[in-house]
């Protein structure tokens, strides 16, 4: 009833922040284009890495013993604490690299030494990004949905309306400061709401962390922290092979097409993070953690099946509706992107439940032969199939992704049993 619950709420947060972005993307594609895309790519990856490093990839730790420490509150603060001291210095240092070097990224980068001034800024905005992140993970471990919806809804109201007015008058130095300001700004909403609902004071968050707090959320780190920075590499990686082969306006549609993947997809990402990492925290042994597993995949199974045969089945008219002409060189890439993306949400399902267990060696080993082995496949798919490669590619690694995914997690099923029958022997 919970997980219906939860999706019935995240079904409405997912459709209005859909809506937002579609608009925005609409906004995106009129006023900068296929290249101007290609750039925002690039920078958004910027954005995403120095923001995992910051954070240092402990919000998922944050929910996890959130939720786990429901009857022990002085366990709880420790964690926030910690969270928040340690983001506190990390931040520190990511910010002060990209200030530094703010010029030379923006020219290796982004193609434009002027844009260094938006990453200097960022820099600044940083440290309000890294702290909205951690209060929306204590709202999330508190598993009270509702308002973690209602936060959701308004951060996506207004981030449409901010950065269309952004891109409207700054085209696209617009788009870029609507993307590293507008999460800085949505700060203050999700302090006040976890204040004003109990989650928080903020004489509760004053305070030093520990060394045992520390080190339960070091496992997070790992986790979220390694992936997280590679990815984005990998992705530059990509498109710097696109642009090579075939040019800018390839590279434009293919972030295109993972930027929509990205949008859609969130309908059922949502759910998972939002519901799936809290609850599965709070359970005690795999069989517990399997049952409700196989809840998650009664819902998300034929859920994933409509949504990504709508996707394909409309194709035409979403490129009408959320692009332009320049964009119909995505058409190329449907057929093997949305099957891929099928198979994600799929492999997802697990690798929340791999995390949430805090199984961290097992959670690495899937994450980076993804990793490797999608660098392996695309060098040698765009070079012999051309631009339908690059999706080609996705569906591939996907497909291993999930392979590895079913694989350790019924290992890690198969040994607890063993566990418990060598107990009760």
């Amino acid at each position: 009833m919970r997980l219906l619950n939860s999706t019935i709420w995240n079904a409405v947060a997912v459709s209005v922040k859909m809506l937002t972005l579609l608009g925005i993307n609409k906004v995106l594609a009129i006023y900068v284009g296929p290249s101007g895309y290609a750039v925002i790519g690039q920078f958004q990856n910027i954005i995403s890495t120095c923001l995992v490093a910051a954070n240092a990839g402990i919000t998922g730790g944050v929910v996890k013993y959130t939720a786990e420490y429901e009857t022990s509150p002085e366990l709880r603060l420790r964690i926030w604490r910690t969270a928040l001291v340690f983001s506190f210095i990390s931040t520190m240092f990511v910010s002060l690299f990209v200030f530094l070097l703010s010029d030379y990224l923006a020219k290796e980068y982004l193609m434009d030494e002027s844009f260094g001034m938006i990453l200097r800024w960022f820099s600044i905005f940083l440290f309000f990004i890294v702290f909205n992140n951690i209060f929306m993970a204590i709202i999330n471990g508190h598993k009270n949905i509702q308002d973690y919806v209602k936060i959701s809804i308004l951060s996506s109201l207004f981030s449409m309306i901010y950065t269309s007015i952004l891109v409207y008058f700054f085209s696209l130095s617009g788009a870029l400061l609507a993307l590293i300001s507008n999460q800085a700004i949505i700060f203050l909403l999700a302090f006040y709401v976890g204040k004003k609902k109990g989650y928080f004071s903020l004489k509760q968050l004053l305070g030093f962390g520990d060394f045992s707090s520390l080190k339960k959320l070091s496992k997070f780190s790992l986790m979220i922290l390694m992936p997280s920075i590679i990815w984005p590499i990998t992705y530059t990686y990509v498109r710097q092979l696109l642009v090579q082969d075939l040019g800018t306006d390839f590279a434009g549609g293919w972030d295109a097409m993972q930027k929509l993947s990205n949008i859609y997809l969130s309908f059922l990402t949502t759910v998972i993070s939002v519901y799936a990492l809290p609850k599965i925290s709070s359970l005690t042994s795999m069989n517990q953690v399997a049952r409700e597993v196989i809840n998650i995949y009664k819902l998300i199974i034929p859920a994933a099946l409509v949504l990504c045969g709508s996707i394909f089945y409309f194709r035409r008219e979403i490129i009408d509706v959320l692009f332009t002409d320049e964009f119909y060189i995505m058409l190329e890439l449907f057929k093997w992107q949305v099957a891929g993306d099928y198979l994600k949400i799929l492999a997802w399902v697990l690798s929340y439940t791999i995390m949430a267990r805090a199984m961290v060696y097992k959670f690495l080993f899937i994450e980076f032969s993804s990793i490797a082995f999608y660098v392996i496949i695309v060098s040698f798919c765009i070079p012999e199939f051309g631009f339908e490669g690059v999706s080609i590619a996705h569906f591939i690694n996907n497909f291993i992704f999930l392979a590895l995914a079913v694989l350790v997690f019924f290992s890690s099923h198969i040994c607890d049993k063993n566990k418990n029958k060598n107990k009760i022997d």
